[in-house]
């Protein structure tokens, strides 16, 4: 302590004193409870001397001095402890201060000269029975003071175990089981549940069909309870229609789609949950089509036998990559007079399919000063000619002609070629295009 500072004894004795007796003390007060005492020390410039300081108290007989400290568990016994017969039983606890105990049997005080024995170790208790029989079942409690832990001993008998293992179980086992011995009987109810599973054939894990195709594979669904199935498509709930729907029975489910689109592409998910557990599947379905057509076309040159184009990549690929891009029927485009009203058109064979055979051509003619094309002929692959009879105006008129093949899906952005001639007795000017909608 700080020198200079005050310091207060407090002493409890066993007995009242007759006389005190103090050196550098002074007694502060008289309690109501004279076996307590209250002294307090006086100042002194000289720290030996207080430390040398002492108390003294005079009783009938010598007083003994006492330090009241609280005891209690840290580690109380489990509430119950089951052993087999002839086995060794280690009950044990810890308290919180190292102080004597007592151990009960059916609270009956245990002195531990039998198969019993009682063993401290600082704070540690234990109770140790040696080859428990059924006489040794019962409550066991260990006190310190006012404070008790206690736990009930089973000791089971050798022999009085039985088991019931049911290997492999199946939904047939799941039933009522029952065991009885004399005249007792106990009854339990044996509830199986199974994890779902989901199974495919391999080669419809991931397909690719055509446009317009039949998409309908099935998958093999197990578990218990009946599992609750669920379809979603790129991770979206799917949704339903006509031309998409799917079926659920008691061992399988079916997505069926029945003209494919493009649309369809995708990753397609099931899943089938109950209280078990969940499963997924994922499907992949990749529909392969005729890529859509160019894009932005435009004429970046006009010369006399000839035309230059560009355009931007299809929107669609049609679900595999390009290779290759079909060219228009190449120049010259020429048209001559036939008669009084008619005309022949001629054309080269286009430098490309596209990667599809030409099955052939369309030809078609507008007023200049109009907008809509109307088509006046078809010929095959192998013509690249074509006479038009019955020519009613005698205007300047636009003559087209496009390849048609098995990827032409008559889109009016389609790759065409153009000339314009006047019908009667002038000469033919340049391949141009006009502004207006093409009929392609």
């Amino acid at each position: 302590m700080i020198h200079g500072s005050e310091l207060r004894i407090h002493v409890k004795t066993s007995r009242i004193p007759v006389g005190q007796a103090f050196e550098n003390h002074d007694v502060l007060q008289k309690r109501p409870n004279p076996l307590f005492h209250e002294f307090q020390s006086r100042p002194s410039p000289n720290p030996r001397e207080l430390q040398n300081s002492v108390v003294l108290l005079q009783t009938r007989p010598s007083p003994k001095c006492q330090i009241s400290q609280k005891s209690y568990f840290t580690k109380k016994l489990p509430s119950k402890y089951e052993v087999d017969e002839n086995k060794t039983v280690v009950l044990e606890c810890e308290t919180s201060h190292t102080v004597s105990t007592t151990w009960y049997h059916d609270k009956k005080e245990l002195s531990g000269m039998d198969n019993r024995e009682l063993v401290q170790e600082g704070r540690t208790q234990r109770l140790v029975i040696k080859k428990a029989s059924r006489k040794d079942k019962g409550t066991y409690a260990c006190a310190v003071k006012d404070q008790t832990t206690e736990t009930k001993l089973i000791v089971h008998a050798n022999g009085a175990k039985r088991k019931l293992v049911i290997k492999k179980v199946t939904l047939e086992d799941q039933t009522d089981i029952t065991c009885m011995a004399m005249n007792i009987k106990t009854t339990s109810k044996l509830k199986i549940e199974e994890v779902p599973s989901l199974k495919i054939d391999d080669e419809a894990i991931s397909q690719r069909l055509e446009l317009r195709s039949q998409w309908k594979p099935t998958v093999e669904v197990s578990g218990y309870p009946t599992p609750e199935i669920a379809w979603a498509k790129d991770g979206t709930k799917l949704v339903t229609d006509k031309r998409v729907t799917t079926f659920v029975d008691e061992k399988s489910t079916t997505i069926a789609i029945y003209s494919t689109d493009r649309k369809d592409s995708g990753t397609y998910t099931v899943t089938a949950t109950n209280i078990a557990g969940s499963t997924t599947l994922d499907l992949k379905l990749k529909v392969i089509a005729p890529p859509s057509p160019p894009n932005s076309i435009a004429v970046l040159n006009i010369a006399s036998k000839s035309v230059t184009l560009q355009w931007e990549p299809p929107l669609s690929n049609g679900g595999s990559e390009l290779t290759a891009v079909p060219s228009p029927p190449t120049a010259p485009l020429e048209m001559r007079s036939t008669g009084a009203n008619s005309v022949m058109v001629s054309w080269g064979v286009p430098e490309s399919d596209g990667g599809a055979p030409i099955e052939g051509y369309k030809i078609a003619v507008r007023d200049i000063k109009k907008t809509m094309w109307m088509e006046v002929g078809r010929v095959g692959a192998d013509i690249q000619k074509l006479t038009i009879k019955d020519l009613q105006c005698i205007k300047r008129c636009d003559f087209g002609r496009r390849r048609t093949s098995k990827t032409d899906d008559s889109s009016p952005r389609c790759v065409r070629d153009a000339c314009k001639q006047s019908i009667f007795g002038t000469e033919a000017t340049a391949p141009s295009f006009g502004r207006s909608r093409s009929p392609f």
